[in-house]
């Protein structure tokens, strides 16, 4: 059975030339070693398109379903300018769908970005924000990009920059330099995260990085769920960091972590259920205990009652017994019950 993915692309990352090669060349050979078990569709668009536009025909790409194997996709990955849209979509309720965790490599997310404080500060006129042209190399520079990234593999393009500016807008709007809001939301939707330490296009602000890299963060919702490689923008084209981001990539796209997770849980389930079964059988025998029968009463009283005292006749000796022999198993088993149940009651039972 095949995994469907849908990989949602980042920005200009169609544009090629003599001097540029396929943005995801490396995770696509990645993809054809398990074209057996993932059949991965490909979202792209072009610098011209409106932001809302490319996110209404992601959304109508989605409900299709993967074209290829006929079947609904199971999850979206998002580079870049695509992982906010993949974010966009899984954080929107209108949104009903199965999809697993999605998985945002480097998202353009900008929680402290400067460029966001302009467009909050409406410093940017509407006729700029809609004819921004600049060449590709001085807006995203391929030395911010990639480790190896210089003049020879730049492209001299130009490029309308608009799409940067209504996808910051819109960031703006959604409050997503908000660090809590953002935190919950991702932790909300279960997102897998890879960030490049170097990273200069995704600025997250320091708050959100330390609560990734923290193991004990109230937001490190599963284990190695967000990842910071020591990379900038595309680091799966660096020779420096691309093992460690197919690693982790690898582990993303087969679940071994919501495995683990899943193996956690089922322990903890049948620990709860074998734990009810004790506390009821324990409830049985109390209640049997608290009325012990005459013959055992007789007995006990009766060994007490010679231990106590030779002196009182064996008629108040017996009575004495009985009731306190009675008096003090009540107790005992009243101590142990709830000696149990706070036991029980502290492990979250």
């Amino acid at each position: 059975m095949h995994n469907n993915i849908l990989f949602v692309k980042g920005f200009a990352t169609n544009i090629k030339n003599e001097n540029s090669d396929d943005t995801y060349k490396p995770i696509k050979n990645y993809f054809v070693g398990c074209r057996d078990k993932i059949k991965v569709q490909w979202f792209e668009y072009t610098p011209n398109e409106q932001f809302e536009d490319i996110y209404n025909r992601l959304v109508e790409v989605i409900e299709n379903g993967n074209i290829e194997s006929g079947k609904p996709f199971d999850r979206i990955i998002g580079h870049s300018m695509g992982g906010l849209l993949t974010y966009r979509y899984m954080n929107d309720p209108n949104n009903e769908t199965n999809l697993q965790p999605p998985i945002l490599l480097m998202p353009y997310l900008q929680t402290s970005s400067i460029f966001l404080k302009i467009l909050q500060a409406d410093l940017f006129p509407s006729f700029i924000a809609n004819n921004f042209w600049v060449p590709f190399e001085l807006g995203l520079p391929a030395s911010d990009l990639w480790d190896n990234g210089n003049i020879l593999n730049s492209r001299f393009d130009l490029v309308n920059m608009r799409q940067l500016v209504q996808a910051g807008l819109w960031q703006t709007e959604n409050k997503l330099d908000d660090d809590i809001m953002l935190l919950n939301n991702l932790k909300n939707m279960g997102a897998y995260i890879i960030l490049g330490e170097d990273d200069t296009s995704a600025v997250l602000s320091s708050k959100i990085i330390e609560e990734f890299k923290d193991p004990d963060s109230d937001y490190n919702w599963q284990e190695k769920v967000h990842i910071v490689l020591a990379g900038k923008h595309e680091a799966f084209k660096s020779f420096k960091s691309n093992s460690d981001f197919f690693e982790m990539f690898d582990k993303m796209v087969n679940n071994e972590f919501d495995t683990s997770s899943s193996i956690l849980n089922a322990i903890k389930l049948l620990i709860n259920s074998t734990m009810k079964s004790i506390e009821q059988s324990v409830e049985t025998t109390f209640v049997s205990c608290i009325e012990p029968s005459d013959e055992t009463s007789n007995k006990t009283s009766n060994k007490t009652s010679n231990k106590t005292s030779n002196k009182t006749s064996n008629k108040t000796s017996n009575k004495t017994s009985n009731k306190t022999s009675n008096k003090t198993s009540d107790e005992s088993i009243m101590e142990k019950y709830e000696k149990y149940k706070n036991m029980w009651g502290n492990m979250g039972i």
